[in-house]
């Protein structure tokens, strides 16, 4: 076609042609290949020809060959008062296949298009996504176009070219367009848990980038704790390319946290650090001694004595639990028996009154040195009467706070 362009522009817009109409007449013919043919007709005055390869014209209508398939097209012009028109193209078709293909078009276009074969008219039926057929027919152009379609529609094209020559084996032919998928997933935001027997957040029918459709189920159903799937299913008419979506949404139990155990561990009196344990799994938030609510459950540097802890849900489907009674016990770092009447013993008197308490110390191999009470006197750094060495020593307590055992472990130092 490219070439058949150069040369028409060569043979006749280099001529200088007037505003003057073309001639008139049939622009398609259609041959098997070995038929005979008729001269080329058309209506004008002072017509000239040319098949726009030899570059001869003629006042004289050319008959086509039909000894090769193929497509030849041919051109004539008209004078009229010294004014040459441009020209009017014949195409003459010898044995040219049927075919039918298409292609998608801007807005979701469906277009098809088809060859000349000689046919009186074109016969055809459609559906779009297996629907009802829409049937028509047409003589021109070679060409449909189904418009409105969505993202993701298909449509089956059924054509037929009526009363065609012999040659054409195959008049009947069908071809598939389908509109390809441009649709994001659907996005929600997540749904928080939410407390067992409360009243749930609705389940949107529309997504934040705009894709409507149905939940299943389609209420959230807080009577039972657990995690629970609900799916998303898009309009298959509104969003046909949408795919489903699923949201998971936990629904926390009532009251599950009641109790918390602690415990406290650390080098140095002052460096202790005092780690929370609950009943129950869950998200909670710590606070020590009324301070700000935190994430972790480990609180670092922790002075000795009393302090209150408080853990709670921050969904709020657990009240809070707070304990005063936590001690984080104040023990002497080193002490010295040199026999000067100071700091010559070793003990943990802020436990003098816990009647329950009991101190083991052991040394570096983890031998048992001595077993006291915090009431007595307590170590005098001798094992079986015998001074031992300058060194750090260990000690284990076990004692009572609210009828429940604590143990606290850590070290000192003995100097001479």
């Amino acid at each position: 076609m490219k070439n058949i362009c150069i040369v028409f522009f060569l043979l006749f817009c280099c001529k200088g042609y007037s505003q003057l109409n073309p001639p008139t007449g049939q622009t398609h013919y259609f041959y098997c290949k070995g038929d005979p043919a008729f001269q080329l007709i058309a209506q004008g005055s002072n017509l000239l020809w040319t098949d726009g390869i030899t570059g001869n014209y003629s006042p004289i209508a050319p008959t086509p060959s039909t000894a090769t398939a193929g497509i030849t097209n041919y051109f004539v012009t008209q004078t009229i008062n010294g004014h040459t028109s441009s020209p009017m193209i014949i195409s003459v078709y010898v044995e040219v296949p049927f075919y039918l293909s298409n292609t998608v078009r801007p807005n979701n276009d469906a277009y098809f298009f088809f060859s000349y074969v000689g046919q009186k008219r074109f016969d055809y039926s459609y559906t779009i996504d297996g629907g009802s057929p829409i049937v028509g027919s047409q003589v021109s152009p070679l060409s449909l176009t189904i418009q409105g379609l969505q993202e993701g529609q298909t449509v089956a094209l059924t054509l037929t070219a009526v009363d065609v020559p012999s040659c054409v084996l195959t008049p009947t032919l069908t071809s598939i367009c389908k509109i390809p998928c441009k649709t994001d997933y659907p996005d929600f935001d997540p749904i928080r848990p939410i407390c067992q027997g409360t009243i749930p957040p609705n389940l949107q029918t529309t997504s934040k980038n705009g894709i409507s459709g149905t939940w299943f189920p389609s209420v959230i159903d807080t009577a039972l704790a657990g995690t629970f799937v609900y799916e998303f299913t898009p309009d298959a008419v509104m969003h046909p390319c949408a795919p489903k979506q699923t949201l998971n949404v936990t629904i926390n139990p009532l009251n599950v946290l009641n109790d918390f155990q602690w415990k406290v561990s650390g080098g140095l009196a002052e460096k202790n650090s005092l780690t929370i344990h609950t009943n129950s799994k869950g998200d909670y938030l710590y606070q020590l001694d009324f301070g700000d609510f935190q994430k972790s459950p480990i609180f670092e540097n922790v002075s000795y004595g009393f302090h209150t802890v408080t853990v709670k849900d921050p969904l709020g489907c657990s009240q809070s639990v707070t304990k005063s009674n936590i001690l984080v016990l104040d023990y002497p770092t080193v002490f010295t028996p040199n026999g000067d009447g100071y700091n010559d013993t070793w003990n943990i008197e802020s436990l003098k009154d816990n009647s329950s308490a009991k101190i083991r110390i052991y040394d570096r191999l983890g031998k048992l040195l001595a077993e006291i009470s915090p009431k007595n006197n307590g170590w005098n750094g001798n094992y079986m009467g015998i001074p031992m060495p300058a060194s750090d020593y260990w000690f284990v307590v076990d004692y009572e706070v609210d009828k429940q055992l604590k143990k606290f472990s850590s070290h000192f130092t003995l100097k001479r």
